[in-house]
């Protein structure tokens, strides 16, 4: 039972039938990743990050901290393309903490610039910019050289050990105020990894990159139940996370190895879309 619904879901994503907001670029069944193409344009030109780029890598983690905020994407998105458009997507710009109060004193004009900018952009509702978001870019840029020192470590690998993966995870979540509100990036840490892994940047493992927000938690809880929580977790997993004492962390990597068992390189996007292919009576 639980196969034939993986396979439903997984059929509705690969035919390409859905129609989405952001594009959904899949090759030979697998999914390319969410930045490699916004599914809008910024100034006359289509948006995507390089992430051979270290701005863009920048921005990466940028969009994480935005939409760790809500499960809104067009907010992260519509952010990260302002970032780029005004040239604040390096460290220097908000290491300075008259930056920092000057964006969250301007946060609703910057919003309404940068949507005169963006073409096609097709959001669900209107976009915002939350001002906690602001000082969790001052943090990033002050960790920025020691989180570049070790992604140039791990790009330097020929597939990145499972146990480095969760190294570099627990670098990230260790770091206060990285998220907005004054919290700890979690939740959006396997998608800084697994945008790496889809641009080919870094070859972190698939059981490290499925994205496990409300969303995909909403589509688990109806769709598989208890028998998701049921699922074999390798015993690297388990011997991995066990030396942790984060109980929020060990289950994001738990939940995300159960996903990438499921649906392999389409990670967590067919739970994702699980709601819209079900709307539209494709599965």
């Amino acid at each position: 039972m639980l196969k034939e619904k993986v396979e439903k879901l997984k059929n509705c994503v690969i035919e390409g039938k859905l129609e989405t907001a952001v594009p959904i670029k899949i090759k030979n069944g697998k999914y390319l990743g969410w930045v490699s193409d916004f599914g809008f344009s910024l100034d006359g030109e289509k948006f995507f990050l390089d992430l051979n780029n270290w701005n863009d890598v920048f921005l990466l983690f940028a969009l994480s901290i935005a939409w760790s905020k809500n499960s809104r994407w067009e907010n992260a998105a519509l952010f990260v393309a302002y970032l780029r458009y005004y040239s604040k997507d390096t460290p220097d710009y908000w290491l300075k903490e008259e930056n920092v109060q000057k964006e969250i004193k301007n946060a609703r004009k910057s919003r309404k610039e940068i949507l005169k900018k963006v073409e096609n952009f097709n959001y669900r509702s209107y976009p915002a910019f939350s001002k906690d978001i602001f000082p969790p870019m001052k943090t990033l840029s002050e960790n920025w050289n020691e989180i570049k020192e070790a992604l140039e470590h791990l790009k330097s690998l020929k597939n990145v050990k499972l146990k480095n993966a969760i190294s570099f995870a627990l670098k990230l979540r260790n770091i206060p105020n990285l998220a907005p509100g004054g919290k700890r990036l979690l939740v959006k840490i396997p998608l800084i990894m697994r945008e790496l892994r889809c641009q080919e940047v870094i070859n972190f493992p698939g059981e490290v990159c499925c994205v496990i927000d409300s969303r995909v938690k909403e589509a688990i809880k109806e769709l598989f139940g208890s028998e998701f929580n049921a699922l074999r977790v390798s015993p690297a997993i388990k011997r991995t996370l066990s030396e942790i004492n984060d109980s929020s962390f060990r289950s994001v990597f738990r939940k995300s190895e159960r996903v990438y068992s499921l649906f392999g390189d389409l990670y967590d996007i067919p739970l994702f879309l699980y709601f819209e292919c079900k709307e539209a009576g494709l599965i």
